[in-house]
């Protein structure tokens, strides 16, 4: 993934990090496939060194659908709670939602091809509050609804998940 330019001229560039779904808790395979909509995912991402606080945090979801149905269509959720090591319980839920969502993604139609939704954002404000203390960001993801499929019959797969942040060192 590495870094990408900016679109826009005096605006920072942002770093994107591939985070594959066998790094996420209880998944031993290469992707992730749920059975219902309450089937959920946790990931304890460490906050990069190099990360810019102040500056929104980008999700996207990295997916596939064995159907090739275009109206098949799935809405990924992302939750999330802050980790101070040494002080909070790693078995606290993230509770918290993206200030801004993802969005339901369409099926393009090919059986199995990779898919990326559109990007969900942890606002700059959110990530101004990490200054001190803040060590991880732990996240829960799940297909929260489902259009014109039924999981557990039909095969959709979590395969990653992109994270993107402004880096200090550009």
């Amino acid at each position: 993934m590495g870094s990408a330019k900016s679109k826009y001229p005096g605006a920072a560039a942002k770093r994107e990090v591939l985070i594959r779904a066998h790094d996420f808790s209880g998944v031993t395979e290469g992707s992730w496939v749920p059975g219902a909509t309450t089937d959920f995912i946790d990931l304890l991402f460490p906050l990069p060194d190099d990360m810019l606080v102040g500056n929104e945090v980008g999700l996207k979801v990295l997916w596939s659908c064995e159907t090739t149905s275009t109206a098949d269509k799935v809405t990924w959720r992302a939750l999330y709670n802050k980790l101070t090591n040494d002080t909070t319980s790693i078995v606290t839920a993230p509770a918290t939602a993206l200030s801004t969502v993802i969005a339901e993604d369409t099926n393009i139609g090919t059986a199995d091809a990779i898919q990326t939704t559109a990007r969900g954002i942890l606002n700059a404000a959110v990530t101004a509050a990490m200054v001190a203390g803040v060590d991880f960001l732990k996240f829960r993801i799940n297909a929260n609804a489902v259009t014109s499929l039924t999981l557990g019959t039909d095969k959709v797969d979590f395969l990653g998940l992109i994270i993107d942040y402004v880096p200090r060192y550009i």
